[in-house]
């Protein structure tokens, strides 16, 4: 599990709902891309704003 804020964690797999939350605030201008991946651990497609599934799970299994 990874630590994002005090009392939210989120672990290795992929969460479809979690994820595309994240890209709806990187589309609603909430969230940057960078802040996405960083702090999130969600990777968007930079043009789409789709989420990347594949690189979001390789990411998030580096961090664990």
């Amino acid at each position: 599990m990874t630590s994002v804020q005090p009392g939210i964690r989120i672990g290795a797999d992929v969460g479809g709902t979690f994820a595309d939350e994240v890209a709806r605030d990187v589309r609603d201008d909430k969230v940057s891309l960078a802040a996405a991946r960083e702090l999130y651990g969600v990777v968007l497609d930079e043009d789409t704003l789709a989420v990347d599934l594949d690189a979001t799970a390789t990411l998030r299994n580096r961090r664990v």
